[in-house]
């Protein structure tokens, strides 16, 4: 079924649309639910969630690709799954290694002056990786925005593991510099 055969059945309020939704993408959502959540079954506790927002959501809004709009609902939705789970604990997931990683060019976002200029980071971040060419992106989106093992966005740029690692290392260092001429503080 198409994305747009899905917009139109969640228009048509037809559940259909659901069960569409979850062969064309379930396994996709799944992956990056698990990448974050490290668990199955709170990675198919997301997906469930993200399936819900979507019938809630759609209609009003119509996106125009279902799969980066239902790619951010289950980030999102695994993101804060993971800090409810972990308040007090820390698990080891893609989440946390790839945050950790991230943590070398991008500040700390905990206090209110650097929470407060979020927004001001995601439009440099987003001028920084449209600059990169593809192979670049695709690693670095891999890597920090879908929270892929560094094995998983390799194979998908077509790298060895070493290599990717000592690109995402100097893209790391390219980011920071790039925030500091920009004037953010790093």
């Amino acid at each position: 079924m198409t994305d747009s055969e899905l917009i139109e059945l969640l228009f048509a309020r037809d559940e259909a649309a659901i069960s569409g939704i979850e062969q064309s993408y379930g396994a996709y959502m799944l992956k990056i639910a698990m990448n974050i959540l490290g668990s199955p079954e709170d990675g198919r506790e997301a997906v469930n969630d993200v399936l819900l927002k979507v019938w809630d959501t759609i209609p009003p809004l119509r996106p125009e690709r279902l799969s980066a709009y239902i790619a951010k609902l289950v980030r999102n939705s695994s993101i804060s799954a993971y800090r409810k789970m972990n308040s007090a604990k820390r698990r080891l997931s893609q989440y946390a290694v790839s945050l950790s990683e991230a943590g070398e060019a991008i500040p700390d976002a905990s206090t209110p002056e650097t929470a407060a200029e979020a927004g001001e980071l995601k439009e440099l971040i987003d001028r920084f990786v449209s600059g990169l060419n593809a192979d670049e992106r695709a690693l670095f989106l891999g890597r920090y925005y879908f929270f892929d093992p560094l094995k998983d966005a390799a194979a998908y740029t077509g790298m060895s593991v070493s290599k990717a690692k000592s690109m995402l290392r100097r893209l790391r260092l390219r980011l920071k510099a790039f925030l500091e001429k920009e004037g953010y503080p790093v």
